[in-house]
Formats: C-alpha cells, structure tokens, sequence
C-alpha cells in the first residue's frame, strides 16, 4: 500500500466535532474545578465532625497537633484492599507516637463493610462516607483517595490511586 505523504490531513468527521462541542457545552455548565477538587496541598481542613463506626464522633480540628491519614476506601476494591493491610501495619507502628488514621468507607451498604474489617482485624477509626465528605474532600469517583493532614491542619500529601507504603511512611515519619 503506497502512503501519500504530501497529502494535507484530513478534517475531523463531523461526529467527532459534534462531540466536542457537545462536550465542551456539557463542561461549562459544571461548577468551577475548585468546587469539585475539595482541599488540596497546603489548604487547611476545615471543621469537619465524623461519626465512626462505634458512633463516637471525631473532629478533625480536635486532632490538631498530631498527623492525620484520612482515606477513602471501598471493599470492592482491589488495591484498597491491600492498602487497608498496609495502614494497620502502620497504625500498629505510629499510633504511640500520635498517628491519627480515619478510613471512610463508599460502599452504600453497611454490612459488608463491617465483614470486612472484622475479617481482616482492622483496628483504626472507621466511618462510612456522608456527603460532608465529598464537599471537603471532593467526589470520590473511584477509590482508593487518601490525604494526610499534617499537625497543623494542613493537608500535606493528597493521593489518589493506590500508594505506595514505604513512600507513605517516610512522609509520615517526617512529621514527628
């Protein structure tokens, strides 16, 4: 087959340009990206109560002077499920020293997410996701999302996807 390479490119079909405005028309009637991201680096959290699983209520600005992991999890979700491992071992290894960890829990329906904890002997605070969570944080489309509040307040690491323990635990051990 020979190649005509002196050719001009040919124009986008009429469909596909179609989609784009679509798109593009579809786009500017979102809110503004900040709405939708929730806290990033360096913002400060701000008073945000979460009701744990036992039903104590923790609030994030009460935990002030100590480093807080707060991740977004799911049981049906394969890397969340190997990071859940990895933070007990970390809670385990940190919490005398003042870690903080909270995981929030997206599933819709309770039951398989205490299954799950009781499964694998998970002993850090648990919450299930209210909408609260998505306006600090921002949309949780697909876990595992995880931030870690510095002693400040501040949010010094914000993740999304599954993370890497090591690299994890060196950012934490810089924070006592």
């Amino acid at each position: 087959m020979k190649q005509n390479s002196g050719s001009p490119p040919t124009a986008a079909p009429v469909s596909t340009l179609r989609h784009l405005f679509l798109f593009l028309l579809l786009a500017s009637t979102l809110p503004a990206a900040p709405v939708l991201a929730g806290v990033g680096l360096g913002d400060e959290i701000p008073a945000l109560d979460i009701r744990l699983l036992d039903g104590k209520v923790v609030n994030l600005r009460a935990l002030r002077t100590k480093p807080v992991l707060v991740t977004f999890w799911a049981t049906w979700c394969p890397p969340c499920i190997k990071e859940m491992s990895d933070l007990q071992q970390l809670y385990e290894r940190y919490r005398g020293q003042g870690l903080e960890i909270i995981a929030i829990s997206v599933n819709t329906e309770r039951a398989p997410v205490d299954e799950f904890i009781k499964a694998r002997g998970l002993t850090y605070p648990m919450a299930m996701s209210v909408p609260r969570h998505v306006e600090v944080f921002g949309p949780m489309l697909l876990p595992p999302k995880l931030f870690l509040i510095d002693p400040g307040g501040r949010v010094a690491l914000s993740h999304w996807g599954p993370v890497r323990p090591e690299a994890l635990e060196a950012t934490i051990k810089a924070m006592f």
